[in-house]
């Protein structure tokens, strides 16, 4: 069905309608080989050659095959007048190619130079073969590469469903869906892979049609995807109904505001993992810790959704959630809705809400804030209430109570708890059920309440900063002064032996909460090759010591806001819940490993593998064994059903804030604001996070930002880049210590381009992204 780049578009010239495809002149190798001149007599007795400058093109015979694609790997020459440029143009696209046969082409076209739109599109989902559209374009470019090379400043990127008859509200997207529609009448529905640009007065041009390198899509009879779609629409718009127990008059789903599911667990999670996450911290976890440190009691309410397996934070419980427990009613009906309404105008505030949607703790000018902020139509009684609220709770924390140092005292018994677990008798399936307890009472409930200290310790931070209390070199030196877990292991990789180092990091793990992740001790070598160039320099964590005008300047506003400290007590406040923070994580995530690998030993003696227990729903497992029944047979039935369902759940696309049941069937990914640490700037080859790369010299790509990826910083890169992950995330965190560039959620559409580059330039003093090579 398909011929080189030049055949199919020469076949496809005559017959579409919803497109135009440029004049072409293919040139075969060989005749340009034997004759030069012939060649170039034939591009003069085209009509057009004369008219307008020229492109020149690769047209390989290993190129746009249904095996592989090439895509790029062949140079294309634009903008050539004369005929001496298009001749040394055709030499070097020949060069470009991997083989020497005569057999290859060079195709030469027009060059479309007023182009005002340029993409690519594939009619299925790359990824899993799965029927949307999925449809990429830049707008307002002059070149028609910047979606591809990955150069574009203003990415669009769209998913559409093959099922949904409504009209795209979006005109161009409307236009390459009745393209792929009308090419689909022609190659039969298989996946298609296009690049397309619409001129200043919009109209289509098609550049390329090639098979769309990808699995087959399931087949299987029992999964009819357009009825799934249906039923899915249906349950988000049952969802999308508010909670009448909470304030405000509607909610939405997002897969990063509060806790992150996106970052902690991906956005498509294997049933184990998304239900141990839902044990241990969504189902009450996070909202015991919130009720604790003064906000509106949420227990009892689980934060986390999941449609179709993918995993969503409920945005009106959450908003609810961040209220001072003495908030009335009419406040925070007016508060949430408002919260709501500002993300629905800004969805590249996904990931950032507490910083740009929600006042959430109190700093010196959060009453100046709440009367700025435009559209919240709070009284001035009500501001001053709100604010005098959140102060409260603020200098209860301050004033040493003991509800983060409860939380500190808690997390320093949870080794004790385990070891106790781990060694009584009690059979494996009962000490997973008690470890899961006890990791949730003593590890994820005080992590939670003092990531929450955390978080308000980094706004304080930031306000005095921000209101020059200190300077950039001041805040720095103070957290480089913490001795954080993350700055331990950059100082123990350094100055421990190796077997040392694993045994005391080895729970470590990318995928916290995934069993088919290997734990550090699980793959050593891999992690951590003993070839690799062991680091000398270590991060500055010596005592700090803040000038005596800075100390006077924060004595006197803590004073003026009668807070009741005075700041070394502030201090000791930011330090301690910082360090604490970490250690938290360090400490229950290490029973969270354990928890995995009782599983994995259980598992194996019923013959269950990795791979069959990453089905599993955890909820199922507990109720078989608290019941006193034998769980062999309950998991298995688990797993089953878990392995049919998690087949559906990889074809299923929702954006990343759900607004409406409409989402369903098409969206469009919003565009992300990345956070860049550092003000440095880097140029170095992108590869992905995997171990058994090479990594030194290079800007890694990971999915999201947990806390087992610290493996990278032992392979000497420039810079990383993730698709989710928060101003505050753990990764955040080790790039500011580490001092490493970075960019922090970059959003999905622009991490998929990155990712497929050679060479990105990241310059994150001016908060820039793009592919050079």
């Amino acid at each position: 069905m398909f011929g080189t780049k030049a055949d199919t578009l020469d076949r496809l010239s005559n017959q579409i309608k919803e497109a135009k495809i440029l004049p072409l002149l293919t040139v075969e190798v060989s005749d340009w080989r034997m004759d030069k001149e012939a060649v170039l007599s034939r591009l003069r007795e085209k009509g057009w050659a004369c008219k307008a400058p020229l492109i020149v093109r690769s047209s390989a015979l290993a190129e746009d095959t249904e095996n592989m694609s090439q895509a790029g790997r062949y140079v294309s020459i634009p903008d050539l007048c004369d005929e001496g440029e298009i001749s040394k143009a055709i030499d070097t696209v020949i060069r470009s190619y991997d083989d020497a046969s005569n057999d290859n082409q060079v195709l030469i076209q027009p060059y479309l130079n007023n182009v005002y739109i340029c993409g690519v599109a594939f009619s299925r989902d790359p990824e899993s073969g799965a029927p949307y559209y999925k449809i990429e374009y830049s707008k307002g470019e002059q070149a028609t590469n910047t979606v591809t090379s990955g150069t574009s400043n203003d990415l669009h990127s769209f998913l559409v469903s093959h099922y949904t008859h409504a009209q795209h509200e979006n005109m161009y997207v409307q236009k390459v869906i009745n393209l792929f529609r009308e090419l689909e009448s022609f190659f039969g529905d298989i996946g298609l892979d296009i690049e397309f640009a619409f001129d200043r007065d919009s109209t289509l041009h098609l550049f390329q049609v090639r098979p769309l390198c990808i699995r087959s899509f399931p087949t299987n009879n029992t999964v009819n995807f357009k009825a799934e779609l249906s039923e899915l629409s249906n349950e988000i718009e049952l969802a999308l109904v508010p909670n009448k127990e909470l304030y405000g008059a509607s909610t939405l789903f997002g897969v990063m505001p509060d806790w992150n599911p996106a970052e902690i667990i991906g956005i498509r999670p294997r049933p184990l993992a998304l239900s141990l996450y839902r044990n241990l911290i969504m189902d009450d976890a996070w909202a015991q810790a919130r009720y604790a440190y003064g906000y509106k009691d949420c227990r009892g309410k689980p934060l986390i959704v999941d449609f179709k397996g993918l995993p969503y934070i409920d945005l009106q419980l959450s908003f609810n959630s961040f209220l001072p427990k003495n908030t009335d009613k009419e406040t925070g009906d007016i508060l949430v809705n408002h919260y709501l309404q500002r993300l629905r105008g800004h969805p590249e505030f996904h990931d950032k809400v507490e910083f740009e949607i929600l006042f959430s703790c109190y700093t010196p000018d959060l009453k100046k804030k709440l009367k700025a902020r435009s559209g919240l139509a709070l009284t001035e009684k009500q501001r001053s209430e709100f604010t005098q609220n959140l102060k409260q709770q603020t200098r209860t924390l301050f004033q040493g109570d003991t509800t983060w140092r409860e939380d500190i005292r808690k997390i320093s018994l949870l080794g004790n708890k385990v070891d106790e677990i781990k060694n009584s008798p009690l059979s494996p399936d009962d000490k997973i059920i008690r470890l899961l307890g006890v990791c949730q009472k003593y590890g994820t409930v005080p992590f939670s309440g003092l990531a929450r200290a955390a978080f308000i310790a980094t706004q304080w931070l930031n306000f005095l900063y921000d209101h020059s209390y200190i300077c950039p070199k001041t805040r720095e030196g103070f957290l480089s002064s913490i001795q954080t877990v993350g700055w331990k292991i950059h100082r123990d990789r350094v100055t421990m032996n190796r077997d040392g180092f694993i045994q005391k990091y080895g729970h470590l793990r990318p995928g916290t909460y995934d069993i088919l992740s290997l734990r550090y001790d699980e793959a050593a070598d891999l992690y951590f090759p003993r070839t690799s160039p062991h680091e000398t320099q270590e991060s500055d964590n010596g005592e700090f010591t803040l000038p005596s005008s800075r100390k006077q300047n924060i004595d006197r506003l803590l004073c003026y806001e009668e807070l009741e400290l005075d700041t070394p007590a502030l201090l000791i406040f930011l330090r301690d819940v910082i360090f604490w923070r970490e250690e938290a994580k360090f400490e229950f995530t290490k029973v969270l490993s354990d928890i995995l690998v009782f599983l994995e030993t259980f598992g194996a003696q019923e013959n269950l593998s990795r791979d069959d227990l990453s089905y599993l729903d955890i909820a199922d497992f507990i109720v078989a064994v608290r019941a006193g029944q034998n769980p062999t047979r309950t998991m298995k039935e688990s797993i089953e059903k878990g392995r049919q369902f998690y087949a559906l759940t990889q074809t299923m696309h929702l954006p990343p804030l759900i607004t409406s049941p409409q989402d369903v069937w098409g969206f469009e990914r919003p565009k992300a604001e990345p956070n860049f640490i550092t003000a440095k700037t880097v140029t170095g080859e992108v590869r992905k996070a995997q171990p058994e790369q090479s990594l030194s010299g290079t800007i890694v790509m990971i999915p999201n930002a947990d806390p087992g990826f610290d493996w990278i910083f032992a392979r000497n890169i420039k810079g990383f880049i993730t698709a989710y992950g928060g101003a505050n995330s753990h990764m955040a965190i080790r790039a500011h210590e580490m001092q490493m560039p970075a960019a922090i959620g970059v959003g999905q559409a622009l991490y998929d381009t990155l990712e497929r580059s050679g060479i990105v330039y990241m310059d994150c003093n001016n908060r820039h992204l793009k592919n050079v090579a």
